[in-house]
């Protein structure tokens, strides 16, 4: 039995907005094609865990929210030899949960919304009830990470319950990019959500996520979809600096010498892609080639 392999459900960037999205700050989120994931028949099942996928089941069942979801069938499916092709890697604040758990809403909704959507609304009704799937793997999502590989659009969220699909500007200056580096260690998005959430509630620490954060953040959201490379770069600066100084603990280790050294040189500067911890680290530049040069070893990688 042969799976309609073009049903598949890409990887994601986020490109603004990790963390402050908890806390109401705006996020631009992106599809990432070179990394996918598939339901298929095809092949063997791999090293999941059987007691997880049981424990996956139940919550899936137990969820009053889910209850359009043909949970019987999937787990029949399973039993069949269905298993979930993916070569996202895990850890890597590249959504491989987030295209799991939109391939199971497409697969298993018996009311599924379009991919193709552009209402509001929907969209909006989307990305809750993909949290509550995606749940199960980080103890809270925001449901962003399905939803954009369910859309496949890059998605503006303005407020927790105000979102759209946008256009990316055309970069007009070859030689500027955005890039991902890859930090060599993979994170575990759970414990730093939760470690975050924790320090919320401390006054000194939640003050500076209203003052610091999220307005730098709003702002390299803001210049960026207005087209303004320069201006972004600026602000993303901003936001890198915060990052290194608030942050310490989310920033992977193999890259802490080279973030400071963008941000003493202003040759690029570096910033979160995800929760951080390990992973992908996104990179901002206007002199790609000399970036490059200079971060050599980590084979930076131009995605924009």
């Amino acid at each position: 039995m042969t799976e309609n392999k073009s049903h598949i459900f890409s990887s994601k960037i986020l490109l603004f907005g990790e963390y402050v999205i908890i806390c109401g700050g705006k996020a631009l989120s992106i599809p990432y094609d070179e990394y996918f994931g598939y339901f298929t028949f095809d092949k063997p099942k791999g090293d999941v865990s059987p007691e997880l996928v049981r424990n996956f089941i139940a919550y899936l069942k137990s969820n009053e929210n889910l209850k359009d979801l043909d949970i019987e069938k999937f787990e029949k499916e399973l039993e069949d030899g269905l298993t979930f092709e993916s070569n996202i890697p895990v850890g890597y604040g590249l959504g491989s949960s987030g295209s799991l758990s939109a391939a199971i809403y497409y697969r298993y909704s018996a009311n599924k919304i379009p991919r193709s959507t552009n209402d509001k609304k929907e969209i909006s009704f989307l990305r809750s009830l993909f949290a509550e799937i995606e749940s199960f793997f980080h103890g809270k999502s925001s449901g962003l990470d399905p939803l954009i590989s369910y859309l496949s659009e890059p998605v503006l969220v303005e407020s927790k319950d105000v979102m759209k699909k946008v256009k990316l500007p055309f970069n007009e200056k070859d030689n500027s990019a955005v890039f991902l580096i890859d930090s060599g260690i993979s994170g575990d998005t759970g414990p730093l959500v939760n470690n975050f959430i924790e320090n919320c509630k401390i006054p000194g620490f939640k003050k500076i996520i209203e003052q610091k954060i999220i307005p730098a953040n709003n702002k390299c959201i803001d210049s960026f979809l207005s087209g303004d490379l320069d201006k972004t770069i600026d602000n993303v600066k901003i936001l890198s600096a915060y990052t290194f100084e608030h942050f310490d603990e989310m920033i992977p280790r193999t890259v802490k010498k080279e973030w400071k050294k963008g941000l003493e040189t202003g040759d690029y500067y570096l910033k979160l892609c995800g929760s951080g911890g390990g992973g992908m680290v996104l990179g901002f530049t206007l002199d790609f080639s000399k970036t490059k040069a200079m971060l050599k070893n980590f084979n930076p990688k131009r995605i924009l």
